[in-house]
């Protein structure tokens, strides 16, 4: 009997997390090792360093998509998560404002968006603003030179995936300036519907099978 891939995919993510790891630790042994090296080789190792963080990032991102349940809607807090994966990589312009849906839906919506911008747009002008649109909708604007292709990449499956199931929607807009802005309307909470416990990270909520039996997981580089 063929295993499903449901069950495959935590072992594979936790088996290609070997190498992976095994490629930060060269990085970061080989910059205390040259600590004057040439300039181009110091670019050179910050590539191998982001190439790690974005394969993690898909990882979990598969994780996510194959393990993604049924919504249980909450009031969220979006300032504090966004707080959490963007700062200091955005300039953050953010209210006080709940939202409604899962919470660990949310809390990868915001992770999984956040890894998009900071590996496919250069650092400047990066910015997130919260503000209300109405009554019943909060709108998130990503504010980047670049952003990331639609549909072309897992990652944006997955982000498609999570708000779909949360009634969330999102908007691509070209400013004149050349700016690219992605808009994420989320459903506004008016009720206050309590949240579970905060989980110490995104890998542990959705790869949990992942690190099961005491396997170990990837030091992910300074980047989220």
């Amino acid at each position: 009997m063929f295993a499903e891939p449901n069950h495959i995919l935590p072992t594979l993510a936790h088996e290609l997390r070997q190498p992976l790891s095994t490629m930060e630790s060269i990085a970061f042994y080989l910059e205390l090792a040259f600590p004057h090296a040439d300039p181009k080789l110091k670019a050179q190792l910050e590539r191998l360093r982001d190439a790690v963080a974005q394969s993690d990032s898909m990882l979990r991102d598969a994780l996510a998509l194959a393990q993604l349940d049924a919504p249980r809607p909450v009031t969220v807090d979006l300032e504090e998560l966004i707080e959490e994966f963007a700062s200091p990589h955005f300039t953050l312009q953010l209210a006080a404002v709940p939202v409604q849906m899962d919470y660990l839906h949310a809390r990868k919506m915001i992770e999984t968006l956040c890894s998009l911008f900071l590996h496919q747009s250069p650092s400047q002008g990066r910015s997130i603003a919260i503000q209300c649109a109405g009554a019943d909708r909060v709108v998130l604007t990503v504010t980047a030179l670049q952003g990331p292709h639609e549909g072309a990449s897992l990652s944006w499956l997955c982000l498609e995936s999570l708000a779909q199931a949360n009634g969330v929607t999102l908007e691509h807009r070209r400013r004149a300036s050349g700016q690219q802005e992605l808009l994420v309307s989320f459903p506004r909470a008016h009720a206050f519907l309590p949240h579970p416990e905060p989980v110490a990270s995104a890998l542990a909520a959705t790869a949990s099978a992942s690190v099961a039996a005491g396997s170990s997981t990837l030091a992910v580089p300074d980047t989220l």
